[in-house]
């Protein structure tokens, strides 16, 4: 992972961008602490002198580039919460990339849906979004399923409320609560 933010922050580049340019990446483990020279020297034909951190090369990548992570649970875990393993390696990635540039999936199946996300995200089109992978997604029998999936991954990204909250009193003061994004506190008035 490491390697490739090299190539993107180093070797990409991108004049006509209007917009700076999404990457979204799709892993299942943490990078490693270190650029390999060597591997860079191979396969880029660069030479580094010294030693380039991960945590150097990811800032630098993320100067020029809107940097997303999709990340597969590591190991046989399907379930929509973070074991031990996990949660070390989404910590990792939140360290470099921020918790809303950061999603989890417990498989792969609802990757694309997750994509479409990040892009409406980043287009300003979440509302539309949540109407077409809902209209989409229900007219499966599992669909409950994979909508509860979709938006519990894109939590941190768009602070969506579950399909069948409750819509906010007009006038009504309501805060959101920091410890469960996308979670609404109580009614201040």
């Amino acid at each position: 992972y490491e390697l490739m933010a090299f190539y993107f922050a180093r070797l990409v580049k991108t004049p006509k961008a209007i917009h700076k340019p999404i990457l979204i990446m799709v892993a299942d483990e943490k990078p490693y602490s270190y650029v390999d020279n060597t591997q860079v020297k191979e396969l880029f034909g660069v030479t580094l002198t010294g030693r380039l951190t991960t945590k150097q090369i990811f800032k630098e990548l993320k100067e020029t580039w809107s940097v997303y992570l999709v990340r597969r649970s590591y190991g046989n875990s399907r379930q929509n919460e973070l074991d031990s393993v996990n949660k070390n390696i989404y910590e990792a990635w939140v360290e470099l990339l921020g918790a809303d540039h950061s999603v989890t999936l417990p498989n792969a199946d609802r990757v694309v849906d997750i994509i479409f996300g990040i892009l409406a995200n980043e287009t300003d089109r979440v509302d539309y979004f949540r109407e077409e992978v809902t209209d989409r997604q229900l007219k499966d029998e599992d669909g409950p399923e994979k909508l509860a999936t979709v938006f519990k991954a894109l939590e941190t990204i768009h602070f969506m409320p579950a399909p069948e909250a409750e819509k906010p009193v007009p006038g009504a003061s309501v805060t959101r609560r920091r410890s469960a994004p996308g979670k609404r506190s109580k009614r201040l008035i």
